[in-house]
Formats: C-alpha cells, structure tokens, sequence
C-alpha cells in the first residue's frame, strides 16, 4: 500500500529516533545486512555515520560471532520473537568486553521474518559482580576451598550416589597457639597453607571444604573399602611430614591435624520379586558423624592418627526400602 504524505514525517520521525536512541542499536537482516545507529556505528568505529547506512556484517566483526548472530536470528519465529545472547569483543587497547544483545524479530503479513532489531550492552562490569556473588556463594573467601553451604549441597547429591563415597574430616592441631605466636594474620596464612596443602592430597574430582574455624572435610567418590580409606590416610601421613620438614627448614609453623577418613553406608532398595538388592544412595551425614566422632576419640587420646575401622560393616542397611 502506497504511503500519505501524512505518513511520512511520522516514519522520518521514527528513523532519526532509531539513529540517535541512546543505546547500541541495529537493524539486522537474516543475509548479514546491518543498518547501525549512531551509537552502534561509534562502537564499531564508522567513518560519518548517517540514517540508513547499511553494511554487511561480516565485514566488521570476527566470523564466530557474525554466525552466531544470524544463527540467532534465524531462529526467530512469531512464536519465539525475542532471542539474547552474548559474546565477547576486544577493544582497540586489547581489553575484554562482555556484550549483551537482545534481538527482537519483525515478521511479515504470513509470518516471515523480515529483519531483526537488537539492542546492545556492555555487560562486563555486571558480570564480573555476578561471578564475584557466585564465588562468594562456593567458596570460602579466605583458603578458596568450597565453603559450608556449597558442601551441604554436595552433601545432599551423594545421598543419592551409587557409586562409593567417603567423608574425611580435618581438625587443625593447636590453632589457638598459632594465632597467639604469629597473630591472626598468621593464622590465616597457616590455614591458608593447609587448605594448598590438602588440595595436593586429592582428586581433583574430589571436594575440598572447609566447613569453618580450623575444620575441614573432605568428600569423595570411588573409596571402595577400609584398604582404600588406610591407603589415603597413609599417603597424607607422609606427604605431611615432607612438608613439615621443609617448613621447619623455613623457620614456619608444622602443620598438624587430626584426622579421620570415614565410609558411608549404602543405602539398599529391594526388588520384592526377585529379592535382589541394589544400592541407591548412601548415608555420606552419617559418614561425617562417624569420622567425627573417631577423630575426637583420636584428639582425647592425645593422638594425632589411629587406625580405627572405617567401614560400617559388609551387611546391607536395616532400613530397607522396597520397590
């Protein structure tokens, strides 16, 4: 349909509003067309932008993210109009910026998508605050170890593992001393030492924690047995004293702790027909209790290591649960 006179000075009126709106702003067509604002044509560096410039993409930004754009793009439809997406750019003095595009799709009479608008953001500096907040809810801010809460989560997932799981339990030796030879500042180094140093004992499959003050726990798959538990422990007994050699050597405190390794007891579902069992989880709360419990038995004894028994048994679980 032809347009009035009446009707151009509203679309004249749209387009100078289009090229001078605040934010990065574009028109992309589905062949890499790109019709940029002011805003836009300032960031990707135009020489004199003016209304309805057009440029091909493909021609200005790196080729993964002129893909991922019209990839994006394409995948508009009336049912799925809006679309965001991220990617990275660099700035002329080679710093990374995170951009946040929104791209709206237009549509024709039958549905056919004619162009897309997106808006642009620099979102680095949001996203660098989200990932401090995300650090923040794992990590504990003064070892870098994952923190009580993060653990609590884990706790909760290898209730549900099938697979053998154990819990080590970590009592700093004497922390009172250190914080009153080598003041507080002091005393974070020393748990911060111990926190590298129990790093370099495990997996990196397995979860390092400090579950507060001078305590740590450790969570772990694939500790099959009592040999397997007795073997860890043996292997930490002396790598600790390696250390310890060298920090006596460096004029620094030894690192000493009690601990305790300690397996936890499978959880048993029973198929009432054939009668056979099959694990579904394991009582890993229970397990932390228990090395625990032997831990502080060790401590009482003035005894920085004893080779209790770690396993709970060879007998399924007396709380059952049938299917």
């Amino acid at each position: 349909m032809k347009k009035t006179e009446n009707e151009k000075p509203r679309i004249q009126s749209q387009n100078e509003a289009f090229f001078n709106h605040p934010t990065i702003t574009g028109i992309v067509f589905p062949d890499g067309t790109l019709i940029p604002n002011k805003k836009l044509s300032e960031a990707m560096h135009l020489d004199n932008p003016t209304i309805g410039t057009s440029i091909n993409i493909n021609g200005y930004l790196p080729p993964d993210i002129c893909q991922q754009i019209l990839n994006k793009i394409r995948n508009l439809t009336p049912l799925n109009p809006e679309i965001k997406t991220e990617f990275i750019v660099y700035s002329s003095d080679q710093q990374e910026h995170i951009i946040g595009s929104t791209l709206a799709g237009k549509f024709d009479q039958n549905g056919q998508l004619e162009f897309a608008i997106g808006t642009s953001k620099d979102i680095t500096e949001i996203k660098k605050e989200q990932e401090k907040l995300e650090k923040m809810a794992i990590y504990d801010s003064l070892t870098g170890l994952f923190n009580r809460q993060f653990m609590e989560q884990i706790i909760e997932k290898m209730k549900c593992s099938r697979k053998p799981v154990a819990a080590g339990f970590f009592d700093v030796d004497h922390f009172k001393s250190i914080n009153d030879t080598y003041t507080h500042e002091g005393g974070d180094k020393h748990l911060q030492d111990i926190a590298k140093f129990l790093l370099s004992c495990f997996r990196e499959s397995d979860f390092v924690c400090r579950s507060g003050g001078d305590e740590f726990i450790v969570l772990m798959e694939g500790i099959e047995d009592d040999q397997d538990c007795f073997k860890k422990e043996e292997e930490i007994k002396s790598k600790l004293n390696e250390l310890n050699q060298t920090r006596k050597k460096n004029s620094l405190p030894e690192i000493k702790f009690t601990f305790y390794i300690s397996l936890a007891e499978p959880i048993f579902r029973y198929n009432v027909e054939t009668a056979e069992p099959r694990i579904v989880g394991h009582k890993i709360d229970e397990a932390i209790k228990n090395a625990d419990f032997h831990l502080t038995n060790s401590k009482n004894s003035r005894i920085n290591y004893q080779k209790f028994p770690h396993s709970f048994g060879k007998f399924p679980s007396p709380d059952l649960i049938t299917e």
